[in-house]
């Protein structure tokens, strides 16, 4: 009995929301562009136990990732490039002094193409994961698309890598 009226109120709540899904009108015109006729269009919307879903965001946000520490340096993953006067946002990594935190220098790993004609945070591409590499002095790089780095921290060069987070170890 304790479940009727919770049950009820999503029933009810559920056949309001499917009647009054939005409309958008859309008028067209017959081929001589004489007569025009009004068409009903439904929008697309999805329905869930719970309800009219809201849409979803564009994309979720970045990942986290661990700091990576080598010898007196700690690595990190700069996300919001774009804030600090990167031309991109997700790419970058910073390099710090272990003991201090100052920053001693970054480093761009991958370069982002932007197409004009889509909304910029949906293009950003993160880095995934740091993580040491195979050679001394050098670190892994995984961004969101599966691309693996490798960065010579020495020289401050990248190289991209054949290996990915999927065959390793294999």
């Amino acid at each position: 009995m304790q479940y009727m009226m919770p049950l009820a109120v999503f029933f009810i709540t559920f056949t309001l929301c499917s009647c009054a899904l939005p409309r958008q009108s859309e008028y067209a015109e017959n081929s001589n562009g004489e007569q025009a006729t009004l068409k009903l269009v439904e929008r697309q919307y999805e329905l869930s136990p719970e309800g009219l879903s809201l849409p979803m965001p564009k994309r979720v946000g970045p990942p986290l990732v661990a700091p990576l520490v080598m010898d007196n340096l700690q690595i990190e993953a700069i996300h919001w490039g774009k804030e600090r006067g990167f031309q991109q946002n997700g790419g970058y990594i910073s390099v710090k002094d272990k003991t201090t935190e100052k920053e001693l220098w970054t480093l761009k790993v991958y370069a982002i193409k932007y197409n004009a004609q889509m909304e910029s945070d949906v293009q950003d591409v993160f880095i995934e994961s740091l993580s040491k590499g195979m050679e001394n002095g050098t670190i892994n790089v995984i961004d969101e698309n599966n691309r693996d780095f490798v960065v010579d921290l020495e020289t401050r060069t990248v190289k991209r890598s054949s290996i990915t987070k999927e065959n390793y170890g294999k």
